[in-house]
């Protein structure tokens, strides 16, 4: 199967290096990959859809200029188990399933020292059990990530104990960071609730000197996830990513302002991938500032790769020219938080 891949310049000057988590050079970038796979069939079963994705994957590092040139893979919502009523129905409690399908993820990232995130069925308490620490040390170096609560949303909610997940896996190949999608959607062609509880943390995680906010589809609606995640010094991400299953239904015309008002809003990164298909496409890659000299990267409906470079620089030259990021990080929303509240002992102690 032939793989469509759109990359932007820059791609090719990635610096090398694994696992860090402090911050790089000005002139650092990050490499993704968003994967705009197919939607699984119903006949195919979820284990050959698998097999398929981490086909398309190999491709795309063969592709590549240079060796390491990706480091994250990102894959739709519940790719590649499929977002679904036959995977609703069938697979929601199939855990061997669901290990084959990690099982696979791991040894690729591994095998092609990439990060994945990937989509799967989750339960309740046990997201935050196995990542809820801030870091964990492996022979590869320090992993960093941070799953921080967020006033217990969605927990009076019980049944049924199922989530829709995304998962982070490193390039040794473990698990380091999962997020339960908080904002289920009830709208459209959808109707989540049937099947599925809200999760309740945000998350992001460390990969190679940037810091990754993790959301999925309908969240981003929702202006004080994305706010948190770039303003909340627990997180302070870079950018943010949103696996998502996005049909052409009512809702699919304001998914490109979102993403777009998401990334000036807050001087991140945001990349949205969504399934490939006539009732889908559009997965898309969208810098810290927008306008007719910056404009998102952008699928259209065919399975394809996605590349694209975050730059530090980029980032940097945002935040400084743009008062959006400033004001945020110095917003009322987050004046009291230990780190803030700390940075004003110090200036009081130096009598400014």
């Amino acid at each position: 199967m032939s793989t469509n891949t759109s990359t932007t310049s820059g791609t090719s000057a990635l610096a090398q290096g694994t696992g860090t988590t402090g911050t790089r050079s000005d002139n650092s970038s990050l490499c993704i990959a968003a994967v705009q796979a197919p939607l699984r069939h119903d006949s195919l079963h979820p284990l050959d859809a698998a097999r398929s994705v981490v086909r398309t994957m190999k491709s795309a590092v063969a592709a590549a200029k240079h060796p390491n040139t990706i480091d994250l893979f990102v894959l739709p919502e519940l790719c590649p188990l499929g977002y679904s009523e036959h995977t609703f129905q069938n697979y929601l409690h199939s855990d061997a399933i669901l290990d084959g399908i990690s099982m696979m993820i791991a040894q690729f990232a591994a095998e092609h020292k990439v990060y994945v995130c990937y989509g799967t069925v989750g339960k309740l308490d046990s997201c935050s059990s196995t990542t809820q620490s801030q870091s964990q040390q492996t022979s590869s170096g320090s992993r960093s990530r941070l799953c921080a609560t967020n006033d217990s949303v969605g927990k009076q909610s019980p049944s049924p104990p199922r989530t829709i997940r995304s998962v982070i896996v490193n390039d040794i190949g473990a698990e380091i960071a999962c997020y339960d999608k908080l904002h289920l959607c009830d709208y459209g062609n959808c109707a989540e609730t049937r099947f599925f509880s809200p999760g309740g943390e945000l998350c992001s995680f460390a990969c190679r000197g940037f810091r990754i906010g993790l959301i999925i589809c309908a969240d981003m609606r929702y202006p004080n996830l994305s706010r948190k995640l770039a303003g909340d010094p627990r997180h302070t991400v870079d950018a943010i990513i949103q696996p998502a299953a996005f049909a052409r239904d009512i809702s699919f015309r304001t998914w490109k302002s979102f993403r777009e008002t998401r990334a000036v809003e807050n001087g991140v990164y945001f990349i949205g991938i969504n399934y490939a298909g006539e009732s889908y496409g559009e997965t898309s890659l969208n810098e810290p500032w927008i306008d007719e000299h910056h404009e998102p990267l952008v699928l259209g409906t065919r399975e394809g790769v996605l590349l694209g470079s975050i730059k530090r620089s980029t980032l940097i030259r945002a935040r400084e020219e743009m008062p959006f990021y400033r004001q945020l990080r110095t917003s009322r929303e987050f004046r009291d938080s230990e780190t803030v509240r700390k940075a004003k002992d110090l200036v009081d102690d130096i009598g400014y």
